[in-house]
């Protein structure tokens, strides 16, 4: 069992660490993590067709901010959107959005986002830093396994893979034991659940295929029909306690 402690990530250290292990994936389904280019995705908002939208958390953005570096300018001229979401706790959880026009030539990238490094899969971990289960790490792919549509990422057909190979070799996400990233990785995974139920409720959407189910999927996803806000809240605010309960004040996100 990984021993969590009450600390403040080391977001340098994560950023030269790997989680996942794909040499040129992309080669098997032409960059679709990073160019987003499916005719299917006929989206009007939504950033497709040449780029991608990478999630950072409040705490790995401001850390990079600190120490003079921009991770939205890294990754695109585009500035970063900011995400809140008052869940009744101390403060809002907060991410911020990067539009990325790399399309996987990014080697060079000295920043890439935790986000990044996890895709396609994203580890959640229980109070105690062990593994609990294995998200899809984007709403897209979240989706298409719950509709049962056929995956574009191959990465997402080795969850087990995965999730075998994090258990036996636990050291892996020790450097993720920290009271922030469990805060997180429970706050996705809430969510996930609260939007699979939205999405489940959502029927006339599971008639349609394609470019009209994804035109009418981010009308009814933008316009809030597929979250139940107060339930999400309620299920964040219980995950803030519990860390609380546990880790005492000390602990931030």
């Amino acid at each position: 069992m990984m021993h969590v402690q009450c600390r403040n990530p080391d977001w340098q250290d994560l950023a030269n660490r790997s989680f996942i292990f794909e040499e040129g994936c992309w080669n098997q389904c032409s960059g679709y993590c990073c160019n987003f280019n499916l005719t299917e995705y006929a989206f009007c908002m939504i950033p497709h067709g040449g780029c991608s939208t990478v999630v950072m958390l409040g705490q790995e953005y401001d850390h990079w901010i600190a120490q003079g570096i921009d991770p939205a300018k890294m990754l695109s001229d585009a500035p970063a959107s900011t995400f809140t979401f008052d869940f009744g706790g101390p403060k809002p959880l907060r991410l911020h959005f990067l539009k990325c026009t790399h399309k996987g030539n990014c080697r060079e990238v000295p920043v890439k986002p935790l986000h990044c490094k996890l895709y396609p899969h994203l580890p959640v971990l229980g109070l105690d830093g062990a593994l609990e289960q294995v998200l899809d790490a984007s709403i897209f792919e979240l989706t298409r396994s719950a509709l049962k549509m056929p995956q574009v990422c191959h990465v997402m057909e080795r969850r087990s893979h995965y999730r075998s190979f994090w258990e036996q070799h636990s050291d892996m996400l020790e450097p993720l034991a920290f009271p922030s990233y469990i805060f997180h990785s429970q706050a996705a995974a809430a969510f996930a659940d609260t939007y699979l139920q939205g999405l489940a409720a959502q029927t006339g959407l599971h008639a349609l295929q394609g470019a009209a189910f994804w035109k009418q999927w981010e009308l009814a996803y933008l316009s809030k029909r597929l979250v139940d806000s107060e339930a999400l809240k309620a299920r964040i605010k219980s995950i803030h306690d519990a860390l609380c309960r546990r880790f005492g004040s000390e602990w931030h996100f």
